[in-house]
C-alpha cells in the first residue's frame, strides 16, 4: 500500500528522503516511472522552498539513474531551509574550526596532494593526519583530536581488491582501503552527510550503504575541484571560487 504524499513541507522533505533511501537500498532498482515521480516532486519542493539557491537546477542535471547523487543534492537543503536547519543544528554540533578540511586518503599520494592544494587555494586549511605531530598519541587518539573540522573530503581510490568469499579472483573488484571506508562513516556521523564529499575513481567498487553522501568523480581535467568548492560553499563555508 502506497503512502500518500504529505501536506506539510517538512513532512514532504522527510518523505522524499525516506523514499530515496529505500530505493537505493533495494537490490532491485525502482521502475522508471517511480524515479520520474520522485524527481518531479523533489525538484518542485526545492523550487518552492529553496528559491534563492541553485539546488533545483543541480538536481535536474543529475542523471535519472543516479539516485545517490540526487538524494545528496536534496539533503543540501537542510542547512538553508529554516524549518530543516533547526533540526540539523540540533543533530550535529557546529564545528569550532570553520576553516579546516580533513582529507581522508588511501595510497594515492598524487590525488591527496592535488586535493590539499585545491583546499588551500580556496582559502581553507587541509588536515592530513600523517602530517600532524604524534605527541605520544595512538592513531585513534590523534584522529579524534583532529576531527573537529568544518568539512571532510574522502578519497575513494583503487588501493585494495575484494569480493565474495566464494567468488573467483577475476570477480574481485577494486576498492578503497578499509580505514578509508571507516573514516567515511565516522565523518558522516560527526559532521552530517551534507559536510562530507567522496571523491572517487571510476574503477572503484562504491560502498552501497552510504545513502545521501555526495560522490564526485575524479577527472584529469580538474572539473572535480570546482564541484568540490561549490559543495563547500553551499553549506556556508567561506571559500573563494575565484581562486580556482
Amino acid at each position: 500500500m502506497k503512502l500518500p504524499y504529505p501536506e506539510l513541507p517538512k513532512d514532504q522533505f522527510l518523505f522524499l528522503v525516506e523514499q530515496a533511501e529505500r530505493y537505493t537500498g533495494s537490490p532491485q532498482p525502482p521502475a522508471e516511472r517511480t524515479i520520474r515521480q520522485w524527481r518531479r516532486r523533489a525538484v518542485d519542493w526545492l523550487k518552492e522552498h529553496t528559491a534563492n539557491s541553485e539546488l533545483a537546477d543541480s538536481l535536474l542535471v543529475v542523471p535519472p539513474s543516479n539516485l545517490h547523487r540526487a538524494l545528496a543534492v536534496l539533503l543540501r537543503a537542510r542547512p538553508i531551509v529554516p524549518f530543516l536547519k533547526e533540526e540539523a543544528i540540533g543533530a550535529v554540533p557546529k564545528p569550532k574550526n570553520s576553516k579546516k578540511v580533513f582529507i581522508v586518503h588511501g595510497r594515492d599520494d598524487a590525488l591527496k596532494n592535488s586535493v590539499a592544494r585545491v583546499v588551500s587555494r580556496i582559502g581553507m586549511e587541509p588536515i592530513i593526519l600523517h602530517e600532524q605531530p604524534n605527541r605520544g598519541r595512538t592513531i585513534i587518539e590523534k584522529f579524534l583530536d583532529h576531527s573537529d573540522v568544518a568539512y571532510a573530503v574522502v578519497l575513494l581510490t583503487p588501493d585494495d581488491k575484494g569480493g565474495l568469499i566464494d567468488g573467483s579472483f577475476d570477480s574481485m573488484k577494486a576498492r578503497a582501503r578499509q580505514n578509508v571506508i571507516l573514516e567515511l562513516g565516522f565523518f558522516i556521523g560527526r559532521l552530517g552527510r551534507e559536510r562530507v564529499a567522496a571523491l572517487f575513481d571510476a574503477t572503484v567498487d562504491m560502498p552501497s550503504d552510504y545513502t545521501g553522501v555526495l560522490y564526485i568523480p575524479y577527472d584529469d581535467s580538474g572539473v572535480w575541484s570546482l564541484h568540490l568548492a561549490k559543495e563547500m560553499k553551499a553549506v556556508g563555508l567561506s571559500v573563494d571560487l575565484n581562486k580556482l
